[in-house]
Formats: C-alpha cells, structure tokens, sequence
C-alpha cells in the first residue's frame, strides 16, 4: 500500500455541501463468493454518499487477501480519490474488478482507506441497508409487451447535441431494446446501434424484436464495458441506470466517449404524487423488498455529472404524460418488475396478485381504465473536447 500523503478533495472544494457521510457499519457483515467467505467482520464502516445505495468498507484484516489479485484497472472520484481494483478468485469462479480501494483517500474521507466489494458481484451478510438487486430471469415477454417507450420528443433533443456524420451509439441496459429501437429510428442510417445487457432471455427477446440492421446486441455490464476508448459518440442509458455502480460506470463512460460525445440517462416515472393509487402500489412494493424506496429513482443526475473532470455542458430534458391503461396490461406490466416479482414470491403468487388487484379495483375509471400520471426526464453529459 503506497505511503500516505492525502490531499484535499476537489469535489468538496467545488461543491462543499455533497452530501457523503461515513459512520460505523452493521453490527457483522459477510462476503460470500462461491461458497467461500471472502470477507467477515464486526468492524466495517458504512459511507451514504448522495442518492447512491449505502456500501460497506472492510478492514484488510478481515478479508481474505489470498484469494484477491490486484489488477490493472483504476477509477477516479473527485470526492473520494484514486480507486485500485482486485479480482477475486474462488474455485471455479472469478470476480473481475469486484473488488476496490481508495488506498490514499482524500482527507475528507480518510475512513475509507479499506477495501469495498461491488454490490451484485458477489454474496454478503445480511443488512438492512443493502440495496436489492435484479433479477429479471423469465421476465423478457412481459416486459416487452407492456413497458412504455421513452417519449419521443424528449429523445429528439439528442440530435441537437449530437455531430454531424456517422454515429456510434451504445445502449446500456439494453433489456429487450426498446431504447436501441428508438435511437435508431430517431437518429437514422447514420447511427450503429450496440445495446447491450448481461441478461441472455432480455438479451434474446430484443434480437427477436428487432429488424433494423442497424443494431446489434452484445453481453456486458454497465461497470466493465469492453471496448477501446473514445469508441462511442453517444452513451445512452435507460431505467436500469439505478442498478449500475454508478462511480464504475460514469468513469467507464468518461474514457469509452468520443471527445464531444454525450451520456444520456433517461428515466419513466410513474407519479405517486399525483395518484392515490400509485402511492398505495410504491407502498404495496416497498413492504415486501427490503431496502427498496421508491426515491431511490429521484437522482440528482446533474449534480453527478458536474462532479466528474470528464464532462463539459451538461442539460436536462422533462415531459409530463399520461397513460391509460387496461388491468391485463397494467398486470403484465407489474409482472415485469423485478421489484413485483420479488414480492410475489415472498407473499405467494396468488397471495400477492389478490393484494395488487385490491389495490387497483378501487382507481378503475368507469369504462376500465387506470389512469397512471407520469413524468419522464433526459439527463445529458458532454465530454471535454
């Protein structure tokens, strides 16, 4: 580990009321990778940092060094300092980049000098903090039957941020491609479309969906995208931007942008505010997914970007809409929520179904329609030239 000489943190000296808070962890926390317990401790410290899911910081002590191998790969957080990554190898099985450090953090944050593991990559010890993950096995067709597109007038404005010529374009989280779909309708001849999601039913459905020649489709996460750098003209991510590790991601995406490319971040939201019955729906999912709070979708993306060295201008786009919608399909859209899938599964599937249809019964308008009140934004990043 290099010798300690910690600076002050750029991030803080520009933006001083970043909320970043580290305080002690859960009473124990477990890593578990492959069956085999990676990390054990009783003395893990806990860093909440802006709208992310809070993470646990393990003290080298208690991890099993033997099993991790340092790699090459780094990250930069302009809040938090360099990060180094280790691999971990258990058995058959191996972890890349799953594991990182601020070795010599910077001094507002001089606690976390321990090593993080990636939430998703690997197991962990029970807390009420964790954040969910996703499972969308079996969920292809009714996700692409029933989720709703991004507006189209709102997508347009990329054209405006966008050069002239050629476009190479990635689709992060691609799903079963409704946003590939869209961007190349939106953009045309000139743009190559590459969506890609770890998914392999998500990633299948969306090859069955799609006839553009104009796209295609590859495996890959958000955090490790496999491509040389200054690759893409345009880095357009959809709803499953809450999933991502976003540190991991924005710094891959800082490096595989084109100089002038653009990140956009799109969202649907449904509008509780506005709607008894969504409120009572985001309360029926919060109940019965530990950790989930349906403001873990209102992110400061802006903020975010403007806390990165990469990014130049920043914008951000907003549409309210409206969407009626019949019971089947809203139930075939609820069905293609990992969120309600986990719910139904604790609670039984016809347990579960019964506590939405009583949810619903009483918002249905007199000629069988919910009516669910949503907004959508579009938030969107330059890199440096």
């Amino acid at each position: 580990m290099p010798e300690n000489t910690a600076k002050k943190s750029p991030g803080f000296a520009k933006r001083p009321d970043y909320l970043l808070e580290i305080v002690p962890g859960p009473a124990r926390v477990r890593i578990v990778f492959n069956g085999e317990t990676i990390a054990d401790s009783h003395d893990t410290m806990t860093l909440r940092e802006s709208s992310y899911a809070p993470v646990h910081y393990f003290p080298r002590a208690d991890v099993r060094m033997d099993l991790l191998a340092r790699s090459t790969h780094s990250t930069y957080c302009p809040f938090k300092g360099d990060a180094a990554y280790w691999t971990i190898h258990a058995g058959d099985r191996a972890a890349e980049n799953a594991v990182w450090s601020y070795e010599i953090p910077f001094e507002e944050v001089s606690e976390i000098s321990r090593l993080l593991f990636q939430p998703g990559r690997c197991g962990r010890g029970r807390s009420n903090m964790s954040k969910p993950q996703p499972n969308y096995a079996g969920l292809a067709e009714d996700y692409s039957r029933n989720r709703p597109q991004y507006p189209q007038r709102m997508v347009a404005n990329l054209r405006d941020l966008l050069p002239d010529g050629p476009l190479r374009v990635a689709d992060i989280g691609a799903g079963t491609g409704i946003s590939a779909r869209l961007l190349a309708k939106l953009l045309g001849d000139r743009a190559a479309v590459t969506g890609i999601e770890p998914d392999d039913g998500m990633r299948r459905r969306a090859e069955e969906d799609t006839s553009e020649a104009t796209i295609d489709y590859v495996t890959g996460t958000a955090e490790t995208l496999d491509f040389d750098d200054d690759t893409f003209d345009l880095i357009f991510v959809g709803q499953a931007i809450h999933w991502f590790d976003r540190p991991s991601f924005f710094a891959a995406a800082g490096r595989q942008l084109k100089p002038g490319g653009v990140l956009a971040i799109a969202g649907n939201h449904r509008d509780w505010r506005r709607s008894d019955f969504l409120t009572a729906y985001e309360a029926f999912q919060e109940e019965h997914n530990p950790g989930f709070s349906r403001y873990d979708r209102e992110l400061d993306l802006i903020a975010e970007f403007e806390a990165l060295d990469w990014v130049g201008d920043t914008a951000g786009f907003r549409e309210e809409w409206i969407r009626p919608m019949k019971i089947p399909t809203f139930l075939g859209m609820a069905h293609s929520s990992s969120k309600v899938r986990t719910a139904l599964e604790a609670l039984g599937e016809a347990e579960g179904e019964r506590q939405i249809r009583a949810i619903i019964e009483p918002n249905i308008t007199m000629d069988g329609f919910l009516v669910l009140p949503y907004w959508s934004d579009m938030f969107c990043a330059s890199k440096k030239p």
